[in-house]
């Protein structure tokens, strides 16, 4: 069996024989499946598809419908309104986002994560066809497309002064070349204007022929034309009939005859009509370095190697001969930057490889160093082999993989070769000593490797989009990590069963002193410091905690900030700018210009000053923008618009200029100043830009309010600081003209389509034919001149046809009233909404500290001042907030499947907290790393993080399973805590250091390509060199800390020994809110005496003088609250603590002992009813709460005497009891249309002191205490009952108010074991005003382990609470949720608190409570029930 720690049997008969042993004894087959692995791998090394980033898919569905002549508003009403209807609820339908623009409807449906996009598309095709008159007339076929990725390859620059329409041919040509090359199948034009042919006829015109517009239209859409006419079959064959008279350019359509005269003579096109075969109206214009340019962009599929097409395109390029006056320039090749990071990577590689190599060299066997780092090429080929299955390709991601997994994959050959090496050492030679070796640290290093699988396993199914991203490197990881367990067990033992050492001369003196060095620091260093800390054993676990605790308060102080994707230092910049719709185009061309000239003189401006060459090519674009994402998953786009423009600079590289790119954009930006008019200007220089940093939508049903609502909170986001480029979607369209018939055209029996389709046809132009020309589809339309489309006059001068035939003025059948709409309409998930976003300046602030300010501080205001308006976090910040959440949830899952793996090994519950102490060391590393460094903690780190939490643990399981074995020879825990660590010392220090050495070249790389991922590889480094120094120390003082535990059990032979202070969720209201305390219970004594044998005490930390009080308890309800005992002695101390009581009653009993200082007879007690004075209990029973009758209880014979052992010691120690625990409150959710029942995970900290009670956000002060009335002052901290969001019909309320509240409150015991409390709290913060009150009845049963106490309550709220709580105000009233107030109101409660007792220590506490809500709560029209059922579970371990 493989999973086997005993050492098998090797001898030839033997039939005890492993795998590992199997390998061991046939070598062969050892080099054979080495070479299996180093040969496959290579083979499928070279097979793998090389792209710069991995393949992401968009994850969306495209519904987009070209409406041409349409407005925002019509095609909103038409076109994206019902294919949002239509689309929502579809499964798989995450959020759906469409935008009506001028001319085209476009929806984009986000697709939920791991969904199946085809079927999603092919359900949304589906529900779209469904629809009943859709399209709209004069709309086109709705398109539906899920994108698919495609990256760049290769962006060629088509330049020359010979006209636009040269330079198109001249592109058009290299982009059909290009296509016929193997191997590329992606090829597009950018920056040029789409071709038409225009036919433009003139009003004037038409009346002097007597013609319409309409008889015009249809003759050219009649005379052009392909149609079939079927066959003739014939006895010589089938003979194919048809007319093709289809035109394909201009100058086809002049002899298309328009009408035949009487006389035989024609009128044809040309004589009527100027026809124009070429660009559109729309200008654009590019200019690379100055002279005009189009741009070829060639791409790659999904399925292609980006290494292939751009040698496809070199073939292409060197024999290329461009025509006269056009140059081809490569503007852009994105393999340089795969090349230059493949090599980063690799060389950064190759050096983290030497390191370890160099280091194993240096602390190992010449021979041992060599086979362990032949493992770490055997495990890498291996995992590569399996690559091509995964799905994982070449890229800087999977690279990334690689240089993590360097370090990690190493760690089991030197733990098994290490081992094989000490078994030679001690005379076991050949075979048997491999075997040994092996098989003795088989099951550690399995556990280990396994936790480290199960660290990055759930990175596996990570949503969002940089889960998508790094998806690879989990798979690259697990890979190598698996085929490295195979190498080490099956392969290296192999190697190291023969042969002698391989170190001579030099080197083996070398390693002779280190070797030395290493064994004086591990016997004078380590063996000593760990003895040291295992006999101050909680010192050092709080040492260990206090370092954590400083490691994360630099996070919380903002010592290490948190930015979730720090910008990362480009090669190039952009600057983009809007003007508002309708501006001329000459206005857009001179601000880019001046972008253009600002960009020159700030490049002078910075040679002048340090000599150095900024610019590479500057290339800026009037009338469009190109949208282009160099980072993973980026997408490429172009629009045209003649408002829009964009310069684009390619900068010289980063080591070749010193000036940073974020401060040559910072002057550009200084430089370019505010242009006039301009809506948006927006600059960028990081390499990889993922969206706006802040980003809200807003939604509101009164459009008014929403405007408003918009400029209020660009105005306030403006006072933020950090915050700059501040920009809304909320845009003002183009002016436009509204015709409205008059009583005239009525009259003459004119509708409002027939005007409206004149004028359509008139000045947009009817398209009469598409026709397809090369690749190109190039639209036909009848139109009026373009000079009488650009002048207002026109209008006088339009006739519209009448029905019965003739025609008349436009302006005398139609009136014309200006307005203006918006340039495009926003919806999400069927609301209209406005987007604001803006930018944040790093070196000022951060995006998390300027979205948690504004949702602090800005957005609550807002939402008083406009109420009903609505709003969400948008873009990338909810992205991060779901990826975040994605992560925690991953980071939980693996903590579950670590602490299983490590279980089942070490087959105990508790001991694997000594190896997961190994977990928070790390994480604080890793802070601590970010802070050395200067790196903020970004998504990328908290991505390490959690991968080490299985890397950092891979250590203390070997530590912890050899202080094991020496726990079963028989050592003491503090010399099996020494000796494990000074024998793991070495191997510890070989592991962690090479993982480190492994990725020491990534830190302190300083090119650009590296910044995306060092974070990762800084969690990684500075974690795992924390963690597995402190773990040396800490994990063998944490193993002690629980066989101190276990001793104590064995030596009661009890199972658990721990306790805890009860708690409750009395009052509690919130659903977020930690719950009050049940009760703190009282500890009294009271006296009686019994006949029987003799006991005999021996009292440990007994006192030399005073009095003892010794007590006999013979029931569960008197000990549980330290009254009325059957038995009790009064006793003078003596300084032997040896005593003797005569006459004990037999039977099941419990004794009590405890110093009465004061010789007063009686237990005194603090404030809150806990024994002051030192006391002890049988069983060596010491708790630290309600004491448990069954922990403390022995069997008494009747008629022999008994000798027991207590110890003395205080309740509440030197300083008080702090616990510190983990819980989960919940409640059902009173409020209509409410999600349901919620809950919430809560940390549990408390702490009782002589007068001071802590419980989560409750706060107790005794002031009085006399017998059984006790006054304390009271605080608790009050957390609103609901959110908005819980319900829909919540909407607008806003979220309830957090406060403080403070009061006093009053108990007294009215009979035995019965406690009446009266409690008034006031709002001291006046958030809310008022007060709330309530009157508790509670009664302690004892059983078993357990306390129940039952508890009723009658509570009350004062009015302003109430309406808080369950109010209705005016501002906020709706037709279906009417403004309502409330007076005071009463509850009533009852509920049932239980106190379990695992161990002295820890303690289960479980509380549930139904309230009975007052008839005017109920009648709320927010509250659909009358009962509230809440609840709270905690464990928790008291200190």
């Amino acid at each position: 069996m493989l999973l086997n720690n005993d050492t098998p049997d090797l001898s030839p008969g033997s039939k005890n024989r492993s795998l590992v042993d199997w390998f061991i004894r046939n070598p062969v087959a050892a080099n054979l499946l080495m070479v299996v692995l180093l040969v496959g791998g290579a083979l499928s090394a070279v097979n793998l598809q090389r792209q710069v980033f991995p393949t992401i898919s968009p994850g969306t569905v495209v519904v987009t419908v070209p409406f041409p002549g349409a407005t925002p508003a019509e095609v909103e009403e038409g076109v994206t309104r019902r294919v949002e209807e239509a689309v929502l609820g579809i499964d798989g339908v995450k959020r759906v986002t469409s935008t009506a623009s001028e001319n085209v409807g476009r929806v984009v449906v986000e697709t939920s994560d791991f969904a199946d996009m085809q079927v999603v598309k092919d359900d949304i095709e589906s529900a779209v066809d469904r629809l009943s008159d859709f399209p709209p007339e004069n709309a086109e076929k709705p398109v539906v497309v899920a994108p698919k990725p495609t990256g760049g390859v290769v962006t060629l620059a088509v330049v020359g002064d010979v006209g636009a329409m040269a330079l198109r041919r001249a592109a058009e040509d290299i982009e059909r070349d290009l296509l016929t090359q193997p191997g590329v199948s992606l090829v597009s034009l950018e920056g040029d204007r789409d071709l038409e042919i225009s036919i433009e006829v003139s009003e004037a015109t038409l009346r002097r022929y007597s013609l319409t517009f309409e008889e015009v239209a249809s003759a050219v859409r009649q005379s052009s034309l392909d149609l079939a006419g079927g066959s003739i079959a014939t006895d010589s064959g089938e003979i194919l009939l048809r007319t093709n008279q289809k035109r394909q350019t201009g100058e086809a359509f002049d002899s298309v005859v328009i009408r035949t005269q009487p006389d035989g003579s024609v009128i044809t096109l040309a004589d009527i009509a100027n026809i124009n075969d070429g660009f559109v109206r729309k200008q654009l214009s590019n200019i690379y370095n100055g002279r005009p340019a189009v741009f070829v962009k060639v791409s790659r599929a999904e399925a292609e190697d980006v290494l292939q097409v751009k040698e496809a395109v070199d073939g292409f390029l060197e024999g290329y001969s461009p025509p006269p006056g056009v140059e081809l320039i490569e503007l852009r090749d994105e393999t340089k930057l795969l090349r230059e990071r493949v090599n980063l990577l690799l060389r950064n590689g190759a050096f983290g490889f030497a390191l370890v190599f160099l280091f194993l060299v240096l602390m190992l066997d010449l021979r041992l160093a060599v086979w362990v780092s032949a493992g770490i090429a055997t495990a890498f080929m291996g995992g590569i082999m399996l690559f091509g299955a995964l799905g994982v390709t070449i890229t800087m991601i999977s690279l990334f993989g690689l240089i993590i997994v360097l370090g990690l994959v190493v760690d089991d050959a030197i733990v098994i070769g290490e081992n094989i090496d000490a078994e030679q050492r001690t005379g076991v030679t050949g075979e048997s000593a491999a075997s040994r070796g092996a098989h003795r640290m088989l099951a550690p290093v399995v556990v280990g490797v396994l936790t480290t699988v199960a660290a990055f396993a759930p990175l596996l199914v990570t949503g969002g989009t940089f889960g998508d991203i790094t998806r690879a490197i989990p798979l690259v990881v697990i890979s190598v990590l698996l085929v490295s367990l195979l190498e080490a067990f099956c392969i290296l033992p192999a190697h190291l069963s023969h042969g002698v050492s391989w170190s001579r001369g030099p080197i083996k003196r070398l390693q002779a002193k280190i070797g030395n060095g290493i064994e004086w620091i591990r016997d004078r260093l380590v063996r000593s410091g760990v003895t040291f800390a295992a006999k101050w054993r909680y010192a050092t676990l709080g040492v260990a905690v206090a370092f954590f605790i400083l490691c994360i308060g630099l996070l919380q102080s903002g010592q290490v900030r948190f930015i979730f994707f720090p910008a990362v230092e480009g090669n190039s910049l952009s600057a983009s700018l809007t003007m508002p719709d309708g501006t001329p185009f000459e206005r857009t061309d001179a601000a880019v210009q001046r972008m253009t000239n600002a960009a020159y003189e700030v490049a002078e401006e910075i040679k002048q000053e340090s000599g150095e060459t900024l610019f590479v090519s500057v290339t800026s674009t009037s009338g469009g923008t190109a949208s282009s994402n160099n980072g993973p998953g980026g997408q490429s786009s172009f629009s045209g618009e003649e408002n829009i423009g964009q310069v684009r600079i390619e900068l010289t590289p980063f080591g070749q200029r010193i000036t940073p790119a974020a401060e040559i954009e910072r002057r550009w930006r200084s430089r370019v100043g505010s242009i006039e008019g301009a809506e948006r200007v927006s600059f960028s220089s990081s390499f990889v830009r993922f969206g706006s940093d802040v980003e809200f939508e807003l939604a509101h049903q009164d459009e008014t309010q929403l405007v408003a609502s918009v400029e209020d909170l660009k105005r306030s986001l403006a006072q933020v600081e950090g915050i700059n480029q501040i920009e809304d979607s909320f845009d003002i369209g183009k002016r436009q003209l509204v015709f409205q018939l008059t009583p005239a055209g009525r009259a003459a029996g004119l509708r409002e389509a027939d005007i409206a389709t004149q004028v359509r046809r008139g000045f947009f132009g009817e398209e009469v034919q598409r026709i397809q020309r090369g690749r190109e589809e190039i639209r036909v339309y009848v139109r009026y001149p373009e000079s009488t489309r650009t002048s207002l006059d026109a209008l006088d001068n339009f006739r519209v046809q009448l029905p019965g035939g003739g025609s008349a003025p436009l302006l005398t059948v139609a009136s014309v009233e200006e307005s203006r709409a918006y340039s495009s309409i926003e919806r999400i998930d069927g609301r209209r909404v406005v987007t604001v976003s803006a930018d944040v300046d790093e070196a000022i602030s951060t995006p998390n500290i300027a979205n948690e300010a504004i949702v602090a501080s800005v957005m609550p205001q807002l939402e008083q001042e406009y109420p009903g308006l609505r709003w969400v976090r948008a873009g990338t910040t909810r992205e991060q907030n779901e990826d975040l959440a994605s992560l925690g949830s991953a980071f939980v899952v693996v903590m579950l499947i670590i602490f299983a793996l490590i279980a089942t090994q070490l087959r105990s519950y508790i001991q694997p907290l000594a190896i997961l102490v190994a977990i928070p060391l790390g994480v604080a590393g890793a802070v601590l790393g970010h802070f050395v460094l200067g790196f903020a903690l970004s998504f990328i780190s908290i991505f390490g993080i959690v991968a080490l939490a299985g890397v950092a643990v891979n250590a203390s399981v070997v530590l912890v399973d050899l202080y094991n074995q020496y726990r079963a020879e028989g050592r003491t825990p503090i010399e099996a805590a020494a000796d494990s660590a000074a024998r793991r010392f070495r191997p510890v220090l070989l592991t962690t250091l090479t993982t480190a050495l492994g990725l020491a070249p990534l830190l302190f790389e300083k090119s650009p390509q590296a910044q995306f991922l060092i974070p990762m590889a800084v969690s990684l480094g500075f974690g795992i060199v924390i963690s597995g120094f402190m773990v040396l120390f800490v994990t063998p003082s944490v193993a002690v800390i629980i066989d101190d535990w276990r001793e104590r059990v064995s030596s009661r032979g009890s199972a658990a020994t721990d306790k805890e202070l009860l708690m409750s969720t009395a009052g509690a209201t919130s659903k977020r809110a930690p719950v009050g305390v049940i009760a703190i219970f009282a500890i009294c004594l009271a006296p009686t005496v019994s006949d029987a044998a003799d006991l005999d005490l021996r009292l440990d930390n007994a006192p030399d003088s005073g009095t003892l009080i010794f007590q006999i308890y013979d029931a569960a309800d008197a000990f549980g609250d330290l009254r009325d005992p059957a038995q009790e002695y009064s006793v003078p101390a003596v300084g032997d603590g040896v005593y003797a009581l005569k006459n004990v009653s037999d039977g099941k009993i419990a004794v009590l002992v405890y110093h009465d200082e004061n010789e007063n007879g009686l237990i005194d007690k603090n404030f809150i009813g806990i024994p002051r004075e030192p006391l002890a209990m049988s069983n060596a029973y010491k708790p630290k709460g309600p004491p448990s009758f069954a922990r403390a209880s022995f069997n008494m014979p009747p008629d022999e005497p008994l000798q027991i052992g207590m110890e003395m010691y205080k309740v509440l120690g030197e300083r008080g009891r702090v616990g510190l625990g983990l819980g989960v409150i919940g409640r059902s959710n009173p409020y209509r249309d409410s999600s349901g029942n919620v809950s919430q995970v809560i940390p549990a900290v408390t702490y009782v002191g002589e007068r001071l009670q802590w419980f989560g956000p409750a706060l107790r002060y005794g002031i009085y205490g006399s017998g059984k009335l006790r006054l304390a002052a009271a605080a608790e901290y009050r957390i609103g009952v609901y959110e908005e969001d819980d319900s829909d019909f919540l909407s607008g309320l806003g979220d309830r108010e957090d406060t403080l509240l403070g009061g006093l409150g009053l108990q007294y015991e009215i009979a035995e074991g019965f406690e009446l409390e009266l409690l008034y709290q006031h709002d001291v913060l006046d958030r809310i005003g008022g007060g709330m009150a309530n009157v508790r009845l509670s009664r302690g049963i004892p059983w078993g382990t357990a306390l129940f106490v039952p508890q009723i309550a009658y509570n009350w709220l004062s009015s302003d609470m109430s309406n808080h709580d369950f109010g209705v105000p005016e501002s906020a009233a709706t037709p279906d949720r009417p403004a309502y107030r409330l007076g005071s109101t009463t509850s009533v409660e009852a509920g049932l608190g239980v106190f379990i007792e695992l161990t002295e220590s820890w303690r289960i506490i479980v509380n549930v409570a139904g309230e009975r809500l007052d008839d005017s709560v109920v009648e709320s029209p927010i509250v659909d029930d009358d009962v509230v059922i809440k609840g709270l579970a905690i464990v928790t371990y008291v200190f």
